[in-house]
């Protein structure tokens, strides 16, 4: 991802977990995610993907995640774009 401003818009001052559901066990996230939501007091959560469809599987690993661990908590997913544009925020 050439995405130049990556790290001051969105990791800056911020916890940053790193996957890859295409090479990674789905499971073995959900169930970190469920571990780190039960005990770490998470405020809110901010999925960055890139536009390709390998990558689309993260958003709905965290939200099993919390799901699992009971809770919900305030959450977006920002999709950049092959190019390093942002597409979409939702």
């Amino acid at each position: 991802m050439a995405f130049p401003s990556l790290h001051q818009e969105f990791l800056d001052g911020k916890v940053v977990m790193l996957g890859c559901p295409k090479f990674d066990d789905a499971q073995d996230y959900i169930n970190r995610f469920a571990a780190i939501f039960e005990t770490a007091g998470i405020k809110s959560v901010t999925t960055v993907v890139m536009e390709v469809p390998c990558c689309s599987g993260l958003p709905t690993i965290v939200k099993k995640g919390m799901e699992k661990a009971g809770v919900q908590v305030p959450s977006q997913q920002v999709t950049i774009g092959t190019r390093g544009e942002i597409l979409e925020t939702r």
